[in-house]
């Protein structure tokens, strides 16, 4: 749920701010059985490769996205 307020007003930021705000609808029942489904599904190996990967790419990063 958003609420659109006027950004250089900070009374309607500070409204915004402090509304109530929730986690949306619940998952139906399909959507929790295919998320139980595709779970079974992952390859834990090559997540964790890709993983391990992306770490190390990020650790070569030398400022303004240059990998060395």
């Amino acid at each position: 749920m958003t609420s659109e307020h006027d950004q250089n007003d900070p009374t309607s930021a500070e409204a915004d701010a402090h509304a109530d705000h929730d986690a949306g609808r619940m998952p139906t029942r399909d959507e929790e059985r295919a998320a139980e489904t595709s779970a079974q599904d992952v390859d834990l190996e090559a997540v964790g490769e890709n993983y391990r990967t992306a770490v190390e790419t990020g650790a070569a990063v030398k400022g303004e996205g240059a990998i060395e």
